[in-house]
């Protein structure tokens, strides 16, 4: 799967690691930064990047304009992952959505995933979502 992300400024998942995909990721406008193996890296703009399975990762928006990313995916699941997460509200829903992630393979660094910046993620998942669903990504 392979869609664009455009991420506010600040905005960006919290770190995760994916048992069965990888990710690539690719800055097309912006200012990002790259988590991998503990620490934020730059990145720069038309290198991609690529995480691979069973490594915690994540990208942020440093900038102060919103920015746009190629993300696409290595291996299946990721479009299921979205589609059971729709419904949920955090921090309400916390529960469910690690129960849907462990189910699916997604999981996050405990510290990170219930932060306030997660519920912006939630509702980015959410949206991109309904844009595979009604195919415009």
């Amino acid at each position: 799967m392979r869609f664009i992300e455009t991420t506010p400024p600040g905005g960006g998942p919290p770190p995760r690691m994916h048992v069965k995909e990888e990710e690539i990721f690719t800055v097309l406008e912006g200012q990002y930064e790259f988590y991998k193996d503990g620490i934020w890296v730059p990145m720069v703009n038309g290198r991609a990047i690529l995480s691979s399975r069973n490594t915690y990762h994540a990208f942020r928006n440093v900038g102060s304009a919103p920015g746009h990313m190629m993300l696409a995916t290595i291996g299946g699941g990721i479009d299921d992952y979205f589609r059971a997460i729709s419904g949920l509200t955090l921090p309400q829903d916390k529960e469910r959505l690690t129960e849907i992630s462990d189910h699916c393979g997604y999981h996050y660094l405990p510290s990170a995933l219930f932060r306030s910046q997660s519920l912006f993620v939630l509702k980015s998942h959410q949206d991109l979502l309904s844009r595979v669903m009604s195919h415009t990504v």
